[in-house]
């Protein structure tokens, strides 16, 4: 009760205004009228989501970078995202906060009481959204509960299965940390780390997917890494930077390049 108290407390205070997840093109408004979803963690293919960190003013940072998102709809209508947390040491769970119908113009689709929200993920290493279903401690699946206004419902977990491979588990000593600075000029950092020795290349790509210039092309020993990049001949615009680690390995980020 305290938990779901100190969370009224922190939407109730937060501004009414548009929140969009720009990877997933998720856009919501926090409205008059919510509810509390909890659950006890959430998953892909029985991998924890990617966490980021509860603040103290309770929004949620991603300090890594590469936060997986959770988002509740109301058919196709967004009403509620977050970046996936855990609220450590005072519940231990992830709580996101789903919006109902308030009247207003922006609530338009959102949920009524009686109505029951479906959930969404945003993978971040696969770029790729999926559906999950939420199941007990026994993974026995069971009905999320109808959504009720200034309600609290407590979960076991959020699930998805996937086909795609998450190369962060599977790979976890191979990092492509973020690019820095972007936007960028004259240079960008760029910076890797390997856990033994590696084939590495590292190519600047075009939206049209045609590389346009190689960054790096050969081996380098266990540990971290980094590359001060300086496009030659290149015009302002959006590019990926993309390494690839021993041939198996694939990574990429967006930069922005300006002139």
């Amino acid at each position: 009760m305290k938990m779901i108290l100190r969370l009224l407390f922190i939407f109730t205070t937060i501004s009414l205004s548009e929140e969009c997840h720009s990877e997933s093109s998720w856009c919501f408004n926090q409205a008059i009228n919510f509810a509390f979803y909890i659950f006890e963690e959430a998953n892909i293919n029985g991998n924890e989501l990617a966490r980021g960190v509860l603040e103290a003013d309770g929004s949620v940072s991603c300090p890594s970078g590469d936060c997986d998102i959770v988002a509740a709809f109301n058919g196709d209508v967004c009403v509620g995202w977050s970046i996936y947390y855990i609220n450590e040491g005072l519940d231990d769970k992830f709580t996101l906060a789903v919006n109902g119908s308030d009247g207003n113009n922006y609530s338009a689709g959102y949920l009524l009481n009686g109505q029951v929200p479906n959930f969404k993920f945003y993978d971040s290493s696969t770029e790729i959204i999926i559906n999950p279903v939420s199941v007990d401690s026994l993974g026995n699946e069971f009905e999320i509960p109808m959504f009720q206004n200034f309600g609290g419902f407590i979960m076991g977990e959020l699930s998805a299965e996937s086909e795609f491979i998450n190369e962060n588990i599977l790979f976890p000593n191979y990092k492509f940390n973020l690019i820095f600075p972007n936007p960028f000029n004259p240079s960008a950092t760029i910076s890797y780390q390997v856990p033994k020795l590696s084939e590495v290349k590292i190519d600047a790509i075009n939206l049209k997917g045609q590389i346009i210039q190689s960054i790096f092309n050969g081996y380098t020993n266990q540990g971290f890494h980094s590359i001060n990049w300086y496009p030659k001949n290149l015009k302002s615009g959006i590019y990926i930077i993309q390494i690839n680690f021993d041939n198996k390995i694939a990574k990429s980020q967006r930069v922005i390049f300006l002139k």
